[in-house]
């Protein structure tokens, strides 16, 4: 999990593979099956495979009740992890219906239930959002994010999350004066928190550039994104999901801004074939993508023709 956090998936595949191999059905016990498929929802998830990594959840929810059945602190953050997963895979209905019977539960329990209260609120809220109701889902981050400050602090990842959240759905309602206050606080916090260099960093530049660009900022669009796919590129490579995303968004935004040679720059160095199998725009089906950006492809071509005609 932890190679998987560092992006080294070649590496985490290879120890998840083997320990799922050296384990057979009938001589597993359920300890380890919670373990073996918590690794694997979690490895999936670092991966932005995301509606694959859902199922795993579940299962090691069941082999986790059956080994640890009175381990209640790890069913409801594996259950938090899953409601966030099917979030971010725009699994909006199924994760509202989750957080909503798991609300329901905290609900009934004895005893201070609010940090987890907030928690779920937290990874549900985009869902929400998502769903039609935005000004629902900014209440809710809203009403966790003193919890969660309180508890974990501001550098938190907790909180950091919290934030992400936020942006995501502030940048969906169309509020992106402030997405773009988010966006920059975000930015920040990840920066403290992973270093300069991170590719977590270099993500967040990514995001806050394309929050600058719908807020009008074009100028500072531009900067944020040289400085996105410069990092990304050094960190994770030119053929990565993210680099290629990212040199997307700024052959995109040299097209809108009329830098048609910079943009032809960028153009040739687009992979279809990566762009069209991640999940790099949201609700987008491989397939769908590639065809999308391909007519991109060809519209920005014949823009820079006709700029050179």
């Amino acid at each position: 999990v932890l190679l998987a956090r560092k992006s080294d998936f070649a590496k985490s595949d290879e120890i998840i593979n083997a320990l799922a191999d050296s384990m057979s059905d009938r001589n597993a016990t359920d300890e380890q099956r919670y373990l073996l498929n918590y690794a694997r929802a979690l490895i999936l998830f670092n991966k932005g495979a995301y509606k694959d990594a859902v199922p795993y959840y579940t299962l090691a929810m069941e082999s986790l009740a059956r080994a640890q059945p009175n381990n209640v602190g790890m069913m409801n953050s594996i259950r938090r992890d899953q409601i966030h997963a099917q979030t971010v895979a725009a699994l909006y209905a199924e994760a509202e219906a989750n957080a909503k019977s798991f609300l329901r539960e905290l609900a009934s329990r004895p005893g201070d239930q609010s940090l987890w209260i907030a928690l779920v609120k937290r990874s549900v809220a985009r869902s929400v959002g998502y769903q039609g109701r935005p000004d629902e889902a900014v209440r809710m981050l809203l009403d966790a994010e003193p919890i969660i400050e309180e508890r974990f602090g501001q550098k938190s990842m907790q909180y950091m999350s919290l934030q992400t959240e936020l942006l995501a759905v502030t940048t969906r309602k169309g509020d992106f004066q402030k997405a773009f206050a988010v966006a920059e606080k975000l930015y920040l916090a990840v920066r403290e928190q992973y270093g300069a260099e991170h590719p977590q960093t270099a993500k967040a530049i990514l995001t806050w550039a394309f929050v600058a660009h719908e807020a009008g900022q074009d100028e500072k669009a531009h900067e944020l994104l040289s400085v996105a796919c410069t990092g990304l590129e050094k960190r994770l490579g030119a053929k990565a999901a993210l680099t290629q995303n990212c040199l997307l968004q700024f052959t995109l935004a040299h097209l809108a801004s009329g830098r048609m040679v910079e943009a032809q720059a960028l153009l040739n160095r687009l992979d279809l074939e990566v762009l069209g199998s991640s999940r790099t725009i949201e609700g987008q089906s491989g397939a769908n993508l590639k065809s999308q950006i391909e007519d991109i492809r060809n519209g920005a071509q014949g823009l820079i023709d006709l700029s050179k005609g």
